[in-house]
């Protein structure tokens, strides 16, 4: 999904323009033996909690990860409180930085998380949008709706192995993001004698 503002439009506290008709699916929840809490209906962190960490890759119009050194970014915070900037960790990499920051916890008297989209020129493009706890391991995975094939895996640090299937289903190559850029870590091709 993207995001973007019209060019000189001042941007209202927590609104975001969608371009483009995202695809949703709506899968359905389990619903024998299983307790309510184990599928959350929406994002909501406890109160009170430790730490955790906002992640999320950015690039500006024109496929360029140059806007965050004029002042494109990204800042999340609680209502009523100053948002925090996410700032850039590693490497661009094919013209996608990645931003991030740890928040102290939840506090008490919160009642909305609110991201904060800031461009330079006309567009800021935010894709992986990721929070979870300080102390925590996470792994995101992206699968094809219409198939089904895994197409991506994203490891804890955000960064993402990519999956390349030919004709057939046939896994042929994996990619893995690096701060050199996209490197083919595996390469398989299969033949059968005519």
């Amino acid at each position: 999904m993207q995001f973007q503002y019209p060019n000189g439009t001042s941007i209202p506290p927590g609104a975001v323009q969608v371009v483009g008709v995202p695809k949703c699916l709506r899968f359905n929840r389990p619903t024998a033996n299983v307790d309510s809490f184990l599928v959350l209906p929406q994002f909501s962190p406890i109160k009170k909690s430790a730490a955790f960490v906002v992640s999320v890759w950015v690039r500006g119009e024109n496929g360029c990860a140059a806007a965050i050194a004029q002042g494109a970014g990204v800042g999340v915070g609680f209502d009523g409180q100053t948002p925090t900037a996410l700032v850039a960790t590693g490497v661009p990499i094919e013209g996608w930085q990645r931003l991030e920051a740890t928040i102290a916890g939840v506090p008490p008297t919160a009642s909305a998380l609110k991201m904060h989209f800031i461009p330079v020129g006309s567009a800021l493009f935010v894709d992986d949008i990721r929070i979870h706890p300080f102390n925590a391991s996470m792994k995101s995975f992206v699968y094809n709706p219409l198939n089904l094939r895994l197409m991506a895996e994203l490891d804890e640090n955000n960064y993402a192995s990519l999956y390349e299937y030919d004709e057939d289903g046939t896994l042929v190559r994996v990619k893995k993001e690096t701060e050199r850029g996209i490197q083919t870590i595996k390469e398989t091709r299969n033949a059968m004698a005519k």
